[in-house]
Parts: C-alpha cells; structure tokens; sequence
C-alpha cells in the first residue's frame, strides 16, 4: 500500500478501489494486529452520520477481498 498515493498494488500490479475501498483498507492497515469495529470503520467512511448500516461494510470487505483475491489467492483474513 502506498498511503501517499492513495495505491494498494499487489505483485506490481495497481489494484484500483473506490474511495471507501480504500479507506477501510488503510485504517485496516494503521491498526495492524489490532481488532477494528463495523462501528469504527463505519465512523471512517460517514464521520457526520448518525445512522450507519453494518451491512454496508459486509458489502464493501466482500468488494475489497474479492479485488485483492484476484491477484493474490490467499486468503484475506478480517
């Protein structure tokens, strides 16, 4: 991931995300090894929101493991 160019690239391969793709990759990645809520990653995306559907990170995790499993098979653990 390069957090300066907004990339996630994976073999050499530039992987293109949508906006809130790559939000969620990128605090995923600040908080390695630590447990990240639907809540805190919900406040990532909608900061001025006041009601947030969880459904809509299940929609977005299974967008994002779905690109990066294309160009790399293992398996994507969240």
């Amino acid at each position: 991931v390069d957090l300066s160019r907004r990339e996630l690239s994976i073999n050499d391969e530039v992987i293109k995300l949508t906006a809130f793709e790559y939000t969620i990759m990128e605090t995923l990645i600040r908080n390695n090894g630590k447990v990240v809520s639907k809540d805190s990653l919900m406040l990532q995306l909608y900061p001025d929101a006041e009601l947030r559907e969880s459904h809509t990170i299940d929609v977005l995790m299974g967008r994002l493991r779905k690109k990066i499993q294309a160009q790399y098979p293992q398996e994507v653990i969240t």
